[in-house]
């Protein structure tokens, strides 16, 4: 069974890093046991052989954990690559316990510690039933595996959950530059699995209130272009 058939169909470049280097490329195919992407000319003069991919596109990020084997083949017209899937990563971020959310970048999401002495802003980027993924660009500052008791996104909506940070550092052996394309997943406090911590109905009022922002800003920015200059 595939993981996911969308992406092989998608032509939104992914961002792949493999040892502490970035580049975007396309991913071709996914299944349970390997994920192929295209060997680009950045991948062939750095002559990887193995490391971690960490795909990345608008409406959600996939981490990866895996080993680029040594073996290239010709599939259609395209070099692709082939990446041995790590299947204790994959069951981190699953493809089958996410669902989409097609919708522009919120504003800045606030993450808030039980003790109010620790915030983090940044942007939401996926829900899901096995956790959130938000943008972080400074992983380094971020402390290890701290709990949060709730986190914002808004000051009229909240969600309390107790959480766990699990960054790169967390999933990954490697621990240099990880933060170049950098997400974090919460999971659970009482059982390190990602089954679940939304319930359907919070993701049901998740959804609705992003809705909701989205309009009310699409409504003021229309009306802004309305007005008389």
């Amino acid at each position: 069974m595939k993981i996911t058939d969308y992406y092989s169909q998608d032509n939104k470049l992914f961002y792949v890093t493999l040892f502490n280097k970035t580049t975007p490329v396309q991913i071709r195919r996914i299944t349970n046991e390997a994920l192929w992407i295209d060997i680009n000319a950045e991948i062939k003069q750095a002559g990887l052989v193995k490391g971690f991919i960490v795909a990345k596109n608008q409406t959600g990020i996939i981490i990866i954990e895996g080993k680029v084997s040594l073996e290239q083949i010709t599939e259609s017209k395209f070099d692709v690559m082939e990446i041995k899937i790590n299947k204790e990563a994959v069951k981190l971020v699953n493809r089958r316990n996410f669902f989409r959310l097609d919708f522009e970048p919120l504003k800045e999401l606030t993450l808030t510690t039980s003790g109010n002495n620790w915030q983090l802003k940044t942007k939401l980027l996926n829900i899901s039933a096995g956790g959130i993924a938000f943008e972080n660009t400074n992983l380094e500052a971020t402390p290890d595996g701290i709990y949060l008791s709730q986190f914002d996104l808004a000051d009229d909506f909240p969600i309390k959950y107790p959480v766990q940070i699990i960054s790169q550092r967390k999933l990954f052996e490697e621990k240099q530059n990880m933060n170049t394309v950098a997400a974090a997943f919460f999971i659970t406090r009482q059982e390190l699995s990602p089954y679940p911590i939304l319930k359907e109905k919070d993701q049901s009022r998740i959804i609705s209130y992003i809705n909701k922002a989205l309009t009310r800003e699409r409504s003021l920015k229309l009306s802004q272009n309305s007005l008389p200059h």
